[in-house]
């Protein structure tokens, strides 16, 4: 540690603790060996917090380019900032040094860009407090979630340099979610070649919306709380399709058997993070028949699942469609709940993926469909219209699709 004595506006000692030896502080003060009674009388003067976005390269036209894009839209708000150069390249300077904050974005090394918050002044009073109580639970959450909120306030999230940062806020934005709605983590989707394995996913999606509307009934396995969901197997197949018919026995096998697969959780592996699909996890299902026909579902599933802090909204997932219409939203769903900031939906692509040969009529028909959600996207929210069409390499963009430019100009 430094100790500042003389310090011309602040009668007493300023113990300044910087880089690795701060971490080390910070590491003493988790194990609880630091007596704080040494230091009664003491507050935090100033904070320091950064994130540091690695990456396998970084190339240094593009890093400058983002620096000078933040500035420029910076200035635009009237915001102090500064882009400065030095011996170890450009560095983005937001507000002052001596206000209650103060930021930083830089190139740190050749493989990371290193984003500061200097913090200080009152703020830091129910933060100091927090550290005096060894309360780090709540300490870092608050912490956490002021450093993200800051920066979400100074930066539009259209930079794969902003991808961390687009991933963090995602959970934390407030949303009306109707009940239709299905929350979702991260999706991935390496094991849906087959229509059938697609069409398990997608029964998984609807079955999720649908218990979470359902009564139930409290049980624990170990530590873990789970819900006992008891429904009609019927009622289900007529959430997923409202005009089928609760007596149509091949819709009805169809359902039966999604259920029974429910347990062995081989679809539940498309979800990226490990903790989500621990917690989707589906450790029991019964059915049962009764004397009328009617088959009876008791399904466990997994409390902390309603809580979880989800990243995306998928819409509309209830209703009967075509095949193509399937296609299509699975294609957006599959598209859209990845981290990437930049959704790509590659038409031509996907056209080229079917089975058959498509007419004229079906292509433009499977065109207006991806047109009709995206649209479906921006009416609830979820994305800006601020979209490009790609052609032959090149983006055009645009803030409004329309059919006929769609169709003529590309994917």
């Amino acid at each position: 540690m430094i100790f500042v004595v003389d310090f011309s506006y602040w009668n007493g000692t300023l113990l300044n603790f910087c880089g690795s030896n701060a971490n080390y502080l910070y590491s003493i003060l988790k194990q609880k060996s630091f007596k704080w009674q040494i230091f009664h009388t003491a507050s935090l003067s100033r904070l320091d917090l950064c994130f540091e976005r690695n990456s396998k390269t970084l190339n240094a036209t593009s890093t400058n380019n983002f620096l000078d894009h933040c500035f420029r839209n910076l200035q635009k708000l009237n915001k102090k900032t500064t882009l400065e150069k030095n011996r170890n390249g450009w560095i983005l300077k937001i507000g002052n040094r001596r206000s209650n904050n103060y930021f930083r974005v830089y190139k740190k090394q050749e493989t990371s860009l290193r984003f500061e918050h200097e913090m200080k002044g009152k703020p830091l009073r129910e933060y100091f407090v927090l550290l005096m109580e060894d309360n780090f639970e709540e300490f870092e959450q608050k912490l956490s979630l002021h450093f993200i909120v800051s920066f979400g306030k100074l930066f539009s999230l259209n930079s794969v340099y902003l991808d961390w940062l687009a991933i963090k806020l995602r959970p934390i934005r407030q949303y009306k979610i109707p009940k239709s709605y299905f929350n979702s983590h991260y999706i991935g989707f390496n094991n849906f070649n087959s229509f059938e394995n697609r069409q398990g996913f997608f029964n998984l999606l609807q079955f999720l919306v649908y218990v979470n509307d359902l009564d139930y009934t409290m049980g624990h396995l170990d530590s873990t709380t789970y819900r006992l969901v008891v429904f009609k197997v019927q009622d289900f197949l007529k959430y997923q399709n409202p005009t089928v018919k609760s007596t149509n026995y091949y819709q009805l096998k169809k359902v039966l058997n999604f259920i029974q697969e429910l347990q062995k959780n081989s679809i539940i592996q498309s979800f990226s993070d490990r903790e989500f699909r621990c917690l989707i996890t589906i450790p029991e299902v019964k059915l049962t028949k009764s004397n009328r026909n009617t088959w009876y579902a008791r399904v466990w599933v997994a409390e902390e699942l309603f809580y979880y802090p989800y990243p995306f909204m998928i819409p509309n997932l209830t209703g009967k469609r075509t095949r193509d219409q399937f296609e299509v939203q699975f294609k957006v769903i599959q598209t859209f709940s990845t981290i990437n900031i930049e959704k790509k939906f590659l038409i031509k692509d996907f056209l080229d993926s079917y089975s058959s040969s498509l007419s004229n009529y079906q292509i433009k028909n499977i065109k207006k469909e991806f047109i009709k959600w995206v649209e479906i996207l921006k009416q609830n929210d979820l994305i800006e219209n601020n979209y490009e069409i790609i052609q032959n390499g090149q983006y055009h963009r645009t803030y409004q699709l329309t059919t006929t430019r769609f169709i003529k100009e590309g994917s």
